[in-house]
């Protein structure tokens, strides 16, 4: 009898331990649900109202943020200029300063607008991320893909035109596998290179 005892105790620590694994573990999922319910509020939750004192504080961490990246631009900022009026317009909206802050990271992690593109122009204006809510939306997205390249622009963009180049060269193809490299046919030097 003493043995059916010793046997159901250790079962019952047995569930209570493991009814304290599964407690915790939902604790964890309400606490990450909570974080993304409040990372998620509602835009009209949102909404700030213009004639508040803490809307120009909220536009000006916006602006201190985009300074993050850019620490010479946007020194003098006046509540006239176009720029404060776009930031005040999205809050108006209904963004949240967070995502406005995360749409101007967004921003600096899109190549097309770090200058890999046919210009090779970059584009990281602050206007260009508040000038609407579309491009708001456009800057998120780009915030929230996943980061596929490890390279820094500037080495991707070398990257990419040692590629090309390699491409368009219709002197160079690839070696096969059942080709040396001997038979990589060698291109004459260049005028105004001379050989060592």
């Amino acid at each position: 009898m003493c043995q059916d005892f010793d046997g159901i105790e250790k079962a019952l620590e047995q569930a209570i331990a493991l009814l304290q694994q599964a407690q915790k573990q939902i604790q964890k999922k309400e606490s990450k649900i909570k974080k993304e319910k409040d990372l998620l509020r509602t835009r009209e939750d949102n909404k700030v109202d213009v004639r508040d004192t803490n809307t120009c504080a909220h536009i000006f961490y916006i602006i201190n943020h985009y300074q993050k990246y850019h620490p010479k631009s946007m020194r003098v900022v006046k509540k006239n200029s176009g720029i404060y009026k776009k930031i005040e317009g999205r809050l108006i909206e209904g963004y949240s300063v967070e995502e406005l802050c995360r749409a101007i990271d967004g921003q600096h992690q899109s190549p097309f607008h770090l200058g890999e593109n046919k210009s090779q122009t970059q584009y990281l204006q602050l206007e260009l991320v508040v000038r609407s809510g579309q491009k708001v939306d456009m800057f998120l997205e780009i915030f929230d893909k996943p980061k596929t390249s490890t390279l820094k622009p500037k080495t991707a963009r070398s990257v990419r035109a040692a590629q090309e180049w390699l491409m368009d060269d219709e002197d160079l193809h690839p070696v096969q596998d059942n080709q040396r490299s001997e038979s990589i046919p060698l291109q004459p030097l260049k005028a105004g290179w001379a050989a060592k």
